[in-house]
């Protein structure tokens, strides 16, 4: 007999409220879909729940197709503020740029063609594309 579960409403209302850093770990206890659901981070934006996160894009050899990585800070924690951009090899990399809670993305993997501008909203968790003039 199957063991009865929460409602999918109450078990995203209680999602919500845990701090992306435990998202990873939540996923492995917890629905996969809910948790990459751009409807989590929908709710977590209305109940006010939102955090910064640093997003980067690395590729550590010129044959490896770059990945895309979320840092959170730990809660509690502070972070220092090291400048290594001149030590930097992807300090020339500029097709990237921050705007409040959103990154401009310009002509990278993530476009879908020359030109193509798309926008990662942080406080929804998804890609918006945009029309280029």
């Amino acid at each position: 007999e199957r063991s009865p579960s929460l409602p999918d409403k109450l078990v995203m209302n209680i999602v919500a409220r845990v701090p992306r850093l435990y998202h990873l770990t939540l996923s492995l206890v917890s629905k996969r879909s809910l948790m990459a659901s751009p409807e989590l981070y929908k709710v977590r934006s209305l109940l006010g729940n939102t955090e910064t996160c640093l997003y980067f894009c690395l590729r550590l050899t010129r044959r490896e197709s770059q990945s895309w990585f979320t840092l959170c800070r730990k809660p509690n924690k502070t972070l220092t503020n090291d400048d290594h951009s001149s030590n930097s090899p992807f300090a020339h990399f500029s097709d990237i740029v921050a705007v409040g809670s959103y990154c401009k993305i310009e002509n990278v993997a993530y476009s879908t063609a020359r030109g193509t501008v798309v926008w990662f909203d942080t406080k929804l968790g998804m890609w918006i594309d945009l029309q280029v003039c």
